[in-house]
């Protein structure tokens, strides 16, 4: 069960390192500003929602583990993923909306909501990593 869940956080990982890595900057020099927010919107929940069903999965299968860590950390990520998912992305992209008709404190907002975004998104990645360290060494 625990190689599974290690699994899981190993996808987790990949899909993270390559939404950072490629996709991101793809996006940003390839598309104007307005199509790389369309193709962002549409991208951003289906990436949450496929990381929170990875490490829900993974939390399931490490809960009767007798090292708390891994569901530990799984269920956080879970949680991270559903934030992203339900609060902060719609906050974000409704900020962004208001911003973009000249509202300043949208755009307080909109960068406030990003960096608690990211932030998350960073510790999840670090997470799940930590996961593998330990698990392989």
């Amino acid at each position: 069960m625990i190689e599974f869940a290690i699994f899981l956080h190993s996808l987790i990982v990949g899909f993270m390192l390559f939404f950072m890595g490629v996709i991101s900057p793809v996006v940003f020099k390839t598309l104007k500003v307005e199509d790389a927010g369309i193709f962002l919107r549409k991208l951003f929940p289906r990436m949450f929602l496929y990381g929170m069903i990875l490490a829900s999965i993974a939390f399931l299968l490490t809960l009767n583990n007798y090292t708390s860590i891994y569901w530990i950390i799984s269920l956080v990520s879970a949680i991270f993923f559903a934030a992203n998912l339900f609060f902060i992305t719609p906050r974000i992209n409704q900020f962004r909306d208001e911003a973009n008709l000249g509202n300043s404190q949208s755009e307080k907002n909109f960068k406030r909501f990003h960096f608690l975004s990211v932030f998350l998104f960073i510790i999840q990645l670090l997470g799940s990593l930590y996961l593998l360290t330990i698990f392989f060494y």
